[in-house]
């Protein structure tokens, strides 16, 4: 019995270069208005929900860990209102990719935890409304994001599964400050 605990461990520990696939889609449903006032006047951004493609591809496989790269592809997103110099200000998540590396823990097993960290580019929308003669500007912006996520894949049936994860896109926001944005999404995809 103690013999083949340990061959059964040594498979497990062994690395192979066998490589694995998968695919997911996940959702975020966005139901929470901003609302930022200045000077008297109010303004509400309301958030989209959120759709994120990621394809992903492990590279090595330990057995107890995987590592590999996904490409996060995330349309729509939490948006935001603020006031800053006498200015109103909305903004929001149009598209945004961020290729990451990425481990996952025991990636044989049903349950599959995974973190990810990559750097990208995302588009937003923005735009601002002056306190002070009520001029109106909007514009779209391509901003460098950093994207961090974290997760678990829990195996339904054959290559069919299901997705739990957070992700948070650190970008520039229009006020020049650092901004996270962070989103729960739930989904299903494949895994090969």
């Amino acid at each position: 019995m103690t013999k083949t605990i340990a061959v059964a461990l040594v498979c497990i520990a062994l690395p192979s270069v066998s490589a694995a696939a998968d695919l997911f889609a996940t959702f975020a449903f966005g139901n929470d208005t901003k609302t930022a006032s200045g000077n008297g006047q109010t303004v509400q951004a309301k958030p989209t929900n959120s759709f994120i493609v990621t394809p992903g591809f492990d590279f090595v496989n330990a057995g107890i860990a995987a590592i590999g790269m996904e490409v996060p592809v995330a349309f729509g997103g939490p948006a935001r209102a603020l006031f800053q110099s006498n200015q109103l200000a909305t903004e929001k998540l149009d598209f945004m990719i961020a290729p990451s590396a990425r481990v996952r823990l025991v990636p044989g097993f049903r349950l599959s935890p995974w973190a990810s960290l990559g750097v990208g580019a995302g588009r937003f929308d923005r735009s601002s409304l002056s306190t002070v003669g009520n001029a109106l500007n909007t514009a779209t912006e391509t901003q460098f994001t950093v994207a961090v996520g974290v997760g678990a894949d829990f195996r339904v049936a054959g290559p069919l599964a299901l997705r739990a994860e957070g992700r948070n896109f650190n970008y520039k926001s229009v006020d020049g400050l650092k901004r996270n944005t962070f989103q729960f999404l739930v989904g299903a995809g494949l895994r090969f």
